[in-house]
């Protein structure tokens, strides 16, 4: 989810506001994951952080978790750093921000050569330093780069399974996310986690919410979660409290 921290984020989404709309609805557990564009001082999160510290009364036990969304901006290049990703508790990679103008595009608008940008990204995304999962895999707002339903198909095989089996080995999960559930993504996306699964990888669950609408929103993937059979063991959480 995202606060006023970010800029996409609406101004009533105040950290303490945000966490006590999933406190009352029954949530345990949050995590927040405000974006890290190319230009933002990573200062934010601490602040984040202080702003949930002085509500943390209110909270009644609900464990808030401060990360962040980074962002591969080009091949090989991610925004989060090291330093950066030992201040969070956990790190979502988007690798598919091809909506803003700051993200790289692929050279060749083919659907093949949009499917092969889309995985060297996800594979940037999987590799970086602190990366605990992928954010709405293959998937840009706007359909910025062609729907999803006519890229996926063009992903070459052998690598998608090489770069699931590699998230799996560095224990990085991907988002379940609403972007998902539209009519036009769901079959496809849905095969692509069921070879996500099959390849070992863990599944973050997502509200991706940016308004006080979507807080407490994460009901809605159950047509996900019961197509793909998931138990407790497959859906990722912190290993450790937060801090």
């Amino acid at each position: 989810m995202h606060t006023y921290y970010s800029a996409c984020g609406k101004r009533d989404m105040a950290p303490a506001r945000v966490a006590a709309g999933f406190r009352a609805a029954g949530y345990e557990a949050i995590g927040f994951t405000d974006h890290l564009h190319p230009w933002i001082d990573p200062s934010i999160f601490d602040r984040l952080r202080r702003d949930l510290e002085q509500s943390r009364d209110q909270l009644d036990g609900l464990a808030c978790y401060v990360g962040c969304e980074a962002e591969v901006v080009a091949p090989g290049t991610v925004t989060l750093d090291a330093k950066t990703a030992d201040t969070l508790d956990f790190a979502i990679i988007s690798a598919s921000h091809f909506h803003l103008d700051h993200v790289v595009r692929p050279g060749d608008p083919s659907p093949a050569g949009v499917a092969a940008h889309y995985l060297r990204f996800f594979v940037d995304g999987i590799r970086c330093p602190g990366a605990s999962a992928i954010a709405h895999p293959f998937i840009a707002n706007r359909d910025a780069l062609g729907p999803v339903a006519e890229i996926l198909p063009h992903v070459d095989t052998n690598g998608l399974r090489a770069a699931l089996q590699e998230a799996a080995g560095r224990g990085v999960a991907v988002e379940l996310s609403p972007k998902a559930l539209s009519p036009n993504n769901f079959d496809v996306l849905l095969g692509f986690y069921q070879q996500a699964r099959e390849c070992g990888v863990r599944f973050l669950i997502g509200s991706d919410a940016h308004n006080t609408e979507r807080i407490a929103s994460t009901a809605r993937l159950e047509p996900l979660l019961s197509a793909l059979a998931l138990s407790d063991e497959d859906i990722w959480r912190p290993a450790v409290p937060p801090r």
